[in-house]
């Protein structure tokens, strides 16, 4: 895969269901995600810089950055850098 720096539309993007639906004993990936955005989302508030997200042009499937990700969908940011892999 060839990775290219795109502005991209943030709602074209697409976590793995499978991933934000995973759970196991007493571990779940989407709630330990949400403590991560919680903590990220401190910086991102003071105006640190975040790092493109990492997404596959097919499905525009997410491949990185789901906290990231999740942070900017809160705060309904619509263009976003990305490596969209081809």
């Amino acid at each position: 895969m060839k990775f290219k720096l795109l502005i991209v539309d943030l709602g074209k993007i697409n976590p793995r269901d499978d991933l934000m639906n995973y759970r196991k004993n007493n571990y779940s990936f989407l709630e330990e995600l949400n403590l991560r955005v919680e903590e990220m989302e401190e910086s991102f508030l003071r105006g640190s810089s975040i790092e493109p997200l990492i997404v596959n042009n097919v499905g525009w499937e997410l491949m990185d950055g789901y906290t990231r990700f999740m942070i900017l969908k809160k705060h309904k940011q619509k263009k976003i850098y990305a490596y969209v892999g081809f």
